[in-house]
């Protein structure tokens, strides 16, 4: 077979040639592949690149006698997977994912074992009952991730498991190999003790246009703000030791730094029986990898579950226009919105999806995303904690378009899976709560037998009803429930909209968690006054408690403090203040003397609370509370809330007490 130089002038394309030409190859290759065998390591492509050289350590991998070695099976008569299959033992793995993202080496070590090659140290291994996955990069990366922390034999398994099949016999043989011995010369030795390829595998040559038009359909919808420069190589692996189709790995050449020198693509034969569209859903997500691998260098084996895995199978199954590859990634999204986005990895292909269907494009946001890495930047970068993508985010989920557009999700090769809501009640005298997670969203189906309800959240929320109500509410809104109207028998109508006796309810406050109480009243024809505001009542904690001057002008410095105050008020205006686990409260006075004041003890007291001002009636603040000084000594009492203002915010509440020097200001949010 002629070697193909991939260096020389192409022609240019369209995007629409290109995914032309991309589907008719998917299909050649569909169908052609599968007949050629994977050989030895003739050249059939060559690459250029460039290393980026952030830095980055990682010393040549340890290297230990031989033990159990992996050996290759005779290559399988190509059958069409089944994506639609549950991969119950993956998925199991998987959700041992943290929920802030976190993978620990035992799970880096299983994921390993079960989609990729066997390691000692795990049980987990490919059984003739498991289903396929299309991918297992993910495990990868989290092996590679931790690859200090493994033993010298899984290190090397490890490192044969990455080299081309052809060069597996002589790394067990000679328990893999360091960088600097003699038997590496003429070899590219890799960081982690793997050969790394210079040419695609004999027979990848279908393939290898696919995966070329793939790579650049995503540099065209990228716009060219990743430049995949760094040579990609394609490999034919037929050991078929794990339950994962393919994965890519990255190389920086220089161990020393941090940049990509090459990609490396590995294809099973059950992904080269894959279907067209299938094929084009791998093959880009395999390439989306190595664009990670380009912009972020080796850290990309850093990145979170839901970014590393996430965006490329959601970028192969856009390039694809849907296929059967995210059957199980869209069951795990749609009938799980209260998991966080952060624990998710293949299954957040729904969160781009809805970034998609809101219209934020999300190959615009791939940079931003890329720069934030952490967990909250990146949700960030991607433009998700508009109101715009959350007031929908949990309700798309429920997958009923008689309702409205915002309670149906959109996206290539969803499925017909929908959420179950959690269920609630709410009757007259009764508050019904519940708790939503931050990133992820809460989905409530709400019986009504209350003659008034007033829904109280945290974030943004969503409230629909068959009939084709739909409407975006906010904390404290107030409807009428009751059969006939909220009518009283002189004829006055309350000012409260219509509700149905039973509606769904969606919560998402973005990167915060949200409390939601849902309160049911019945209709009062005589009502009091009302005396405290319904939007002071709860549970809050201070954030923050300090002394405003704003008469002497003196040279100080508020330093904060004063957090961690709970404060419970009644609706009847009956309060408790509990100073227990606060933070002391600090002032910079100048010239290197800094106050601080701690107070200790729980304080009762009542106030009313209306139109902004506060009332303060009774405190018993002298003989429960006691603040302690840091220059030593204390005394009786404690400043807590008083006569002065207030002002509510979305999860928030702010009290502010005059004095004869300016105010103290208590600031709380929602417990």
């Amino acid at each position: 077979m002629s070697t193909v130089d991939r260096c020389a002038p192409q022609p240019q394309l369209t995007p629409r040639q290109r995914r032309r030409r991309l589907a008719a190859l998917a299909i050649i290759a569909a169908g052609i592949v599968t007949s050629c065998g994977g050989g030895d390591a003739s050249p059939t492509t060559t690459g250029r690149g460039t290393t980026s050289t952030a830095p980055r350590l990682s010393p040549p991998p340890t290297t230990a006698a031989p033990t159990t070695t992996p050996t290759a099976t005779p290559t399988p008569t190509p059958v069409p997977t089944d994506f639609t299959a549950t991969p119950s033992r993956w998925n199991e793995v998987l959700d041992g994912i943290g929920d802030d993202g976190e993978v620990s080496v035992a799970l880096a070590v299983d994921a390993f074992s079960l989609a990729v090659a066997p390691l000692a140290g795990s049980d987990l291994r490919r059984a003739g009952s498991d289903a396929m996955v299309p991918d297992a990069s993910s495990a990868v990366a989290w092996a590679l991730r931790h690859f200090a922390e493994l033993t010298p034999e899984q290190q090397r398994d490890v490192a044969i498991a990455l080299s081309p099949e052809d060069e597996a016999p002589s790394l067990a043989a000679g328990g893999g190999l360091r960088r600097d011995a003699p038997a590496a010369r003429g070899r590219h030795v890799g960081c982690y003790g793997q050969i790394v390829p210079s040419n695609d595998s004999t027979g990848a040559g279908p393939l290898r246009e696919a995966l070329d038009d793939a790579i650049a359909e995503i540099r065209a919808r990228l716009g060219g703000a990743i430049e995949l420069v760094a040579p990609t190589y394609l490999l034919l692996d037929h050991r078929d030791l794990g339950i994962g189709l393919a994965y890519t790995w990255a190389d920086p050449g220089d161990c020393s730094q941090n940049g990509m020198s090459s990609c490396t693509i590995h294809l099973s034969a059950e992904a080269e029986s894959s279907g067209a569209a299938e094929m084009r859903s791998i093959l880009a997500h395999e390439a989306m990898h190595c664009y990670q691998f380009q912009y972020l260098g080796m850290g990309a084996n850093d990145l979170q579950p839901w970014v590393l895995e996430g965006l490329p199978a959601w970028v192969g199954e856009d390039i694809a226009g849907g296929s059967t590859i995210s059957t199980s990634w869209w069951t795990r999204y749609l009938t799980t919105p209260a998991k966080s986005l952060y624990g998710r990895d293949y299954d957040a292909i729904g969160f781009y999806a809805h970034l998609d269907e809101v219209g934020i494009d999300p190959w615009s946001r791939i940079i931003s995303i890329f720069d934030g890495f952490s967990n909250e930047p990146a949700f960030e970068g991607a433009g998700a904690s508009s109101g715009a993508f959350l007031d929908s985010w949990p309700s798309s989920t429920l997958r009923r378009t008689d309702i409205g557009r915002a309670w149906d999700a959109t996206g290539p090769g969803i499925t017909i899976d929908r959420a179950a809501p959690a269920a609630l009640s709410v009757g007259n005298g009764g508050t019904a709560t519940a708790t939503v997670g931050k990133v992820s969203g809460g989905l409530f189906d709400v019986s009504i037998s209350a003659d008034i309800v007033t829904f109280g959240f945290d974030g943004f929320g969503r409230m629909g009803a068959e009939g084709g109500t739909d409407a975006v509410i906010t904390s404290g809104d107030t409807f009428c429930a009751r059969a006939g109207g909220c009518v009283c028998p002189d004829g006055t109508s309350l000012p409260y909209p219509p509700i149905a006796g039973r509606v769904v309810l969606g919560v998402s406050n973005g990167t915060s968690p949200s409390s939601v109480a849902i309160a049911g009243q019945e209709l009062d024809c005589d009502p009091e006054e009302p005396t405290v505001d319904p939007c002071v009542v709860g549970t809050w904690v201070s954030t923050a408690s300090y002394i405003d001057d704003q008469v002497t002008g003196a040279p100080v410095t508020e330093l904060g403090g004063g957090a961690g105050i709970v404060l419970t008020i009644a609706s009847s205006g009956a309060f408790t203040m509990d100073f227990d686990a606060s933070t002391p409260s600090s002032t910079d006075m100048g010239d290197g003397v800094v106050l601080s004041t701690r107070t200790r003890g729980i304080a009762h007291g009542e106030i009313t609370a209306i139109n902004g001002g506060v009332e303060l009636l009774a405190q018993d603040y002298s003989t429960t509370l006691t603040t302690q000084f840091s220059t030593g000594g204390q005394i009786a009492g404690g400043t807590g809330i008083g006569t002065g203002t207030y002002s509510c915010g979305p999860g928030s509440v702010e009290f502010r007490t005059p004095f004869e020097l300016g105010e103290t200001i208590n600031a709380f949010r929602s417990a």
